[in-house]
């Protein structure tokens, strides 16, 4: 593709994963050398619901541009839920069970959502790059970075689970894709349930912190600091010691907005502001 400040944002309606799931997928990018790929959280549905109409700025296209930004030489690949219940409540369900509300189940850890994401980006590629879906993908080498905003950090969490069995299993195709996950970045990571917003258990953390060079987090009072739902607070902080003490070692973490007040509105324009490095 040619270099480009101003590539397009291509909308692409059901892309096929894995077992038959669909989900559709925002692109942009010039020139990639790596995937970047980025699960939006709850409201980010603007369109299709009145009052969340407030926060278009936030919505999916706005936000593959600013992750094109914020990520230069790279494929933005912008991982639409399988559905908003009441049009705002996001629903990863292809790659995490989950209720009603899109509140995540984590107990099957063979659930396939590296799988799917694994042959979602491969017939994104594909289609991106029109080419026959029996050729090879060029990219296929290429480094992973994943990134979850919000409720899009079940996503990340599920692939915690994952991980391990993916890495020593005997899938090949997706044992490398897998292994080409290079960074994880979680911002500011909530859902509506009451527990495993964050994973703390060390068994899984430490496949993580073994197998995946650099992990981010980036978080807002918002979540952390929320009176209503003080785990999301007690978690993050466990997430963090205990992957510190399993021996990553490149862990960033930052509090962003720590002298305003609590809101939405910080909480989308942390987008905005966390960068690639601390």
């Amino acid at each position: 593709m040619a270099k480009s400040s101003l590539s397009p944002v291509v909308p692409l309606p059901n892309v096929v994963g894995f077992d038959g799931r669909k989900n559709d997928v925002v692109f942009c990018g010039s020139e990639g050398q790596q995937h970047v790929v980025f699960f939006p959280g709850d409201v980010q549905n603007m369109e299709k619901h009145v009052d969340n109409k407030k926060w278009k700025q936030w919505n999916l296209e706005a936000t593959a541009k600013l992750l094109e930004k914020r990520f230069p030489n790279s494929f933005i690949w912008v991982v639409r839920p399988s559905r908003f219940h009441l049009s705002t409540f996001a629903c990863y369900q292809n790659f995490v069970e989950v209720n009603m509300f899109g509140v995540p189940d984590h107990r099957n850890h063979s659930y396939g959502a590296l799988k799917h994401l694994s042959s979602v980006i491969e017939s994104a590629v594909k289609r991106i790059l029109q080419i026959a879906h029996e050729e090879d993908d060029p990219t296929d080498e290429f480094p992973v970075i994943l990134v979850g905003f919000s409720k899009g950090c079940v996503v990340l969490n599920q692939i915690i689970h994952e991980l391990s069995s993916a890495l020593t299993g005997n899938d090949l195709h997706l044992r490398d894709f897998a292994s080409r996950i290079s960074t994880m970045y979680w911002l500011d990571g909530g859902h509506g349930g009451e527990s495993n917003t964050w994973i703390t258990d060390e068994k899984f953390l430490d496949h993580l912190a073994t197998n995946v060079r650099s992990i981010r987090v980036h978080v807002t009072p918002y979540q952390i600091q929320d009176s209503s739902r003080p785990w999301i607070g007690r978690e993050q902080k466990k997430f963090v010691e205990n992957l510190r003490s399993l021996g990553a070692k490149d862990l960033k973490v930052k509090v962003h907005f720590q002298d305003r007040e609590p809101s939405l509105a910080f909480h989308f324009k942390l987008l905005e502001h966390f960068k690639r490095k601390l």
